[in-house]
């Protein structure tokens, strides 16, 4: 009895037969085609499992007869071997190497932090003796850094772009270059998933943290 037939019989609401219109039958589940299937499925995959069974052991009895053929066999799965193994390690070292530029991203972050003002002005002393001072971004001459402001007294708010800015590196630039720089990394950085998350002295490279003089 197919789906067909069971959809006649809830049509016409009653029980007869739809090509001689009979309505003292009697109907039974059949089964054979499903049960054939199952069979022929099962011949099917036993085909397929002695076919490798039996290529295989073809192809070791040729390895057996000769020599060459099965060296260059055993060269091959040395290969594969070493091949996965080398993956393997690359991948372990790569996550090692993330690993160990995060700890070094964040400790720079907790030493940067952490600069006292004896810190910055050993940083300017040393900023000073560059000579000519200038800014590396736009190459234009910088006015003579005045005196750090103390840590109490520093200015806190927009910073003024016309002013001079002192990272910890050492490395001098006016306000307004260095503002740009970092507005211009940080749209790299979201254009590109794989750059550094940490903005960068463009001269020496090195995290930082800065003061307007």
């Amino acid at each position: 009895i197919n789906a067909e037939y069971m959809g006649f019989e809830k049509f016409t609401q009653t029980k007869q037969c739809p090509l001689c219109r009979k309505q003292e039958y009697q109907k039974r589940l059949v089964d054979d085609g499903k049960v054939a299937h199952l069979h022929l499925s099962a011949i099917l995959i036993q085909k397929i499992w002695k076919g490798y069974v039996a290529r295989k052991q073809y192809f070791y009895m040729l390895l057996d007869k000769d020599p060459l053929m099965k060296r260059n066999y055993q060269h091959k799965i040395i290969q594969q071997v070493s091949d996965k193994y080398l993956m393997a390690v690359e991948h372990t070292s790569h996550q090692i190497d993330e690993l160990f530029e995060k700890l070094d991203r964040e400790r720079m972050k907790a030493v940067l932090t952490h600069l006292n003002d004896e810190e910055w002005n050993q940083i300017r002393a040393k900023a000073l003796s560059r000579i000519p001072l200038e800014c590396p971004i736009c190459m234009q001459s910088l006015e003579s850094l005045p005196p750090l402001p103390s840590s109490a007294s520093k200015r806190t708010g927009q910073e003024d772009t016309s002013s001079a800015v002192l990272l910890s590196c050492s490395h001098c630039f006016h306000a307004q270059c260095i503002q740009s720089f970092e507005q211009f990394c940080l749209v790299q950085r979201d254009l590109d998933q794989t750059a550094s998350t940490v903005v960068q002295c463009p001269m020496c490279r090195s995290a930082y943290t800065k003061r307007t003089l």
